[in-house]
């Protein structure tokens, strides 16, 4: 949970698209400097075909003789503009798995978790599931002024909205509560759980909100509804193996399909 100090707040940055880091980078500096974070640490993976340069696969041709003084240079600024504490991890493997296998080890001590998702969203989704803290895929560059926060009422669902409204104040962001009901019969759960995200609100003093009720496929309309918002926030269920393929996965169905930023919560 987002600590209710942002000056303490620790992040991890988890680099895995390199030709698109220029691009990431925008983002990483409005959402860093905004965050007030405290400590960022910078993770990159080096897969087993990118082992013969010396630092990771170059940001572009013109650079390719020099990958490493780029690389260099992009976590300079990022140090000495935001003034921020900043650490450096290699990880080399062939595959996410070893990522995966770890996870718990290297999200010690940090409190949200930035990844970068324009093209590999198949392991940013990995990641995504398996992460023990919130999670925030960057898919485009925005301005972070309006949130889609989806609720359920569920005990996950709640701490979303919990979370969306102190990262809302840090930004101040409008939030829209949306809840959707697959037919007539949830109606009434789903008015129930608007209601709880609006007593969260409450609680917390933030009126820069509104709610929303539709009906129909849960994770569809979510994915056409989020094209309107700059960050979409969840909080994942959690489900067994069995049920994903039965039900799917709508949390990281979103985050696989929407074409906005999307934060997870857990």
């Amino acid at each position: 949970m987002l600590q209710s100090n942002p000056k303490s707040l620790n992040v991890l940055i988890l680099i895995l698209e390199w030709q698109e880091l220029n691009r990431f980078f925008k983002v990483l500096k409005s959402l860093l400097s905004k965050l007030h974070a405290k400590n960022v640490t910078l993770l990159h993976v080096i897969s087993e075909e990118l082992k013969r340069h010396s630092e990771p696969f170059p940001l572009s041709k013109k650079t390719e003789k020099k990958p490493s003084k780029n690389v260099k240079i992009i976590y300079e600024m990022l140090s000495k503009e935001l003034e921020l504490e900043l650490k450096y991890t290699k990880i080399l493997s062939h595959n996410i798995s070893h990522i995966l296998h770890h996870i718990e080890e290297i999200e010690q001590g940090h409190d949200l978790l930035i990844q970068s998702g324009f093209h590999e969203i198949e392991t940013a989704e990995l990641i995504a599931e398996n992460s023990l803290i919130p999670v925030l895929t960057i898919k485009r560059e925005s301005d972070f002024k309006k949130f889609l926060v989806c609720t359920d009422g569920s005990h996950y669902a709640n701490k979303a909205v919990e979370y969306s409204t102190k990262i809302a104040k840090i930004f101040n962001a409008e939030i829209t509560l949306l809840s959707v009901a697959r037919d007539e019969n949830e109606v009434e759960k789903r008015k129930h759980a608007l209601e709880s995200g609006e007593k969260i609100f409450k609680e917390l003093s933030f009126k820069n909100y509104k709610i929303e009720l539709r009906r129909g496929r849960v994770s569809d309309t979510i994915i056409n509804e989020s094209a309107k918002y700059d960050l979409v926030i969840l909080g994942p269920r959690g489900l067994s193996k069995i049920k994903k393929i039965i039900m799917g996965h709508i949390s990281l169905n979103v985050l696989k399909k929407s074409s906005t930023n999307v934060l997870l919560v857990r």
